[in-house]
């Protein structure tokens, strides 16, 4: 049985990407989904609800996730910050789903590529710090501190 060539492809890289990288692609696929429920919703006659519905738990499943992987061990400050934005960003497709509300659904949504954003942001940073890796000692044999 042949497989669809985009869900082959998707395993191939998912197989193959980093850590950080499989980190850009959930939340790839989160946003996917958000946009796929709001098509649904959007349409005007013969919205499939079930689709809607499958699209949005799986984006909510993926915010659990990332609840579910924060540690404090980050930062107390930092900790609290982000599992405030999941919690909220959670709730608002939630909430949206039960009642099937555009504005709540694209609240989420909205949030969903904000995450992502912030996330691709972060990985990119941290790709390029480790590539200029830490730097030199100074010549004369002293420490140099930059800061």
């Amino acid at each position: 049985m042949m497989q669809d060539p985009t869900r082959q492809y998707r395993k191939v890289q998912v197989a193959t990407a980093a850590q950080d990288d499989l980190l850009i692609l959930l939340l790839d696929g989160g946003v996917r989904f958000c946009e796929s429920a709001l098509i649904e919703l959007r349409k005007e006659r013969g919205e499939d609800i079930e689709k809607r519905h499958d699209q949005l738990l799986r984006a909510q499943k993926i915010l659990l996730e990332l609840m579910g992987a924060l540690s404090p061990a980050i930062g107390v400050e930092l900790y609290e910050q982000l599992m405030r934005l999941y919690r909220f960003t959670f709730e608002r497709l939630f909430e949206g789903n039960l009642a099937a509300d555009l504005r709540l659904i694209e609240e989420g949504t909205e949030m969903m590529h904000e995450i992502r954003d912030i996330w691709r942001e972060a990985v990119a940073r941290a790709k390029s710090e480790r590539r200029s890796g830490p730097p030199p000692p100074a010549a004369n044999g002293t420490l140099s501190v930059q800061g």
